[in-house]
């Protein structure tokens, strides 16, 4: 029965759930998480950022442990784009999912077989669903007052990835609190990783106190740190974010790397920079001359040396 605290989810969750059928309850759940965290922890350790593993001790995370629910497959896929058909299981997050990686035919295909499998299986379960979704408790953060109408800041960092992303998600309608694990995906370094992670658990202290005004910590206590870290990239949004084959999204660049970039882009319009000079890619090299027995390896020597003797006296 339809209830406030009922998920309604589609008929696409059962398809993918269907290998886990056999087992009991407990034990499928186990099996289910397992796995969702195992191909979590491989995405976000494929390029060698251990610091990302931070997610794992985040309170979303763990709130998402006691449920057995989908957000650590979720944000897998944001590091791992080969498992986007799964983004069919909750369609409210998949969206903002979606638009944010790189897709291949394989996965629009593995999308496509898994929605024609579940109308197959049952051809009026989008109706049936929809009319579940009256009772839904989810609430779409940027609609929530007095904090939520402040995420329309990360429009000042649109050329971001990152802020794209959040806006994204703060107009789908989501539960508290394991559903804003898809956060983790924003911040670009350790501190970040580690600042928002504390301030999950600082939104748990104050739920705990006060459960009624859960909406409000959830803002203030991760969504406005978010938005603080893509607000940062904002004053180089031309080069803070980078196309990665790891996550097949753009993810950020640190700044000190932006500026480099932003320099590189310069000198390729111009070969010369505001001195007038060269960089050192762009100047000329030596010419190569053998040595005077036409016997010796190849070397390279100064303008001095081969102007001779007599222009060096």
């Amino acid at each position: 029965t339809p209830s406030i605290w009922s998920i309604p989810y589609p008929l696409t969750a059962a398809i993918l759930a269907l290998p886990l059928v056999s087992l009991p309850d407990a034990l499928a759940a186990a099996v289910f998480f397992g796995l969702s965290s195992a191909l979590l922890a491989y995405g976000v350790t494929r390029d060698q950022a251990w610091w990302r593993l931070l997610i794992f001790v985040s309170f979303p995370y763990w709130l998402s442990l006691q449920v057995a629910q989908w957000s650590p497959l979720l944000l897998a896929v944001l590091y791992w784009p080969a498992l986007a058909p799964v983004l069919v299981a909750k369609p409210n997050l998949g969206i903002a999912i979606g638009l944010s990686i790189r897709w291949r035919c394989t996965t629009v295909l593995g999308v496509v077989g898994i929605i024609v499998l579940s109308l197959l299986a049952r051809p009026t379960w989008p109706f049936e669903w929809v009319a579940m979704l009256g009772p839904y408790s989810g609430r779409m953060p940027i609609a929530i007052l007095p904090l939520g109408p402040l995420l329309v800041l990360a429009l000042v960092a649109w050329r971001s990835a990152g802020a794209r992303f959040l806006m994204l998600l703060a107009v789908v309608p989501q539960r508290m609190f394991y559903d804003q694990l898809l956060l983790w995906w924003l911040p670009r370094s350790r501190r970040q990783m580690l600042g928002l992670t504390l301030s999950s658990w600082a939104v748990y202290a104050l739920y705990a106190y006060a459960p009624a005004y859960w909406e409000q910590w959830m803002l203030g206590g991760l969504y406005l740190p978010a938005l603080l870290v893509v607000l940062r990239a904002a004053p180089g949004t031309i080069a803070q974010h980078r196309r990665t084959s790891v996550s097949g999204a753009d993810r950020p660049l640190s700044s000190s790397h932006a500026i480099w970039r932003g320099i590189d882009i310069t000198w390729i319009k111009t070969p010369f920079n505001q001195r007038g000079s060269a960089p050192r890619s762009a100047r000329p090299r030596a010419s190569p001359v053998r040595s005077p027995d036409a016997r010796g390896p190849v070397r390279r020597c100064s303008r001095r040396q081969r102007r001779g003797p007599a222009a060096r006296g």
